[in-house]
């Protein structure tokens, strides 16, 4: 399987990896990864289902700058996995139902992804553990689903450069207000650079 692997970039086994087009490093023995960071890979489609498969300990994932990555079904098998990062991938439209079986998510970050349009209810209301959510530069992701209000767990949530969501979410008057007020800190910030943070006591 680490063959296979290897051979989607046409990489060596060694601790970090340069390639032509960007950095692509690992820090573990075969596929035992704990931290798995994707970048700039402008072919990288998705990783086969037999590598999600045997990636069970990876804690964290960053996924950045590949335009065309798009989640899969096997995601399902990360069920270990603690921070996800997708960043700059073009071709997002929406997460895939399977991270909902990530639950040892701590922390979800989407950013740069115009094409995402919607979070699934289901998704979210299944990360029990999940403390950290940022979104920032996703326009055309409008509102949040119901199910962030059952989040007990989320302490912290971003959200910048999201027009029409960062107006939904302005404290008391927004419309998914009511969805996200039990979180501790809030932070909402604008185009221009005006943020408005919300702190509560814990």
């Amino acid at each position: 399987m680490l063959k296979r692997f290897l051979k989607c970039f046409n990489l060596k086994p060694t601790t970090s990896v340069s390639v032509t087009e960007r950095i692509y490093r690992w820090d573990a023995k075969r596929l035992n990864f704990s931290t798995l960071d994707i970048y700039g890979l402008s072919i990288f489609e998705q990783l086969p289902d037999e590598v999600l498969h045997g990636l069970r300990s990876l804690k964290k994932l960053s996924i950045v700058r590949c335009e065309k990555f798009k989640l899969s079904e096997s995601f399902q098998y990360l069920t270990c996995l603690e921070k996800l990062i997708i960043q700059s991938c073009s071709k997002i439209e929406g997460l895939h139902e399977a991270l909902q079986h990530m639950i040892a998510l701590q922390s979800l970050s989407l950013s740069d992804l115009p094409n995402l349009a919607s979070l699934p209810n289901d998704l979210l209301g299944n990360l029990g553990l999940l403390q950290e959510l940022e979104i920032s530069n996703c326009p055309k992701l409008v509102c949040l689903p119901m199910s962030i209000q059952h989040l007990t767990s989320l302490k912290q949530l971003g959200i910048s450069d999201c027009s029409e969501l960062g107006k939904r979410c302005k404290e008391n008057t927004g419309e998914d207000w009511h969805k996200i007020a039990h979180i501790q800190h809030i932070q909402v910030k604008n185009q221009s650079h005006e943020a408005r943070v919300i702190f509560r006591a814990g």
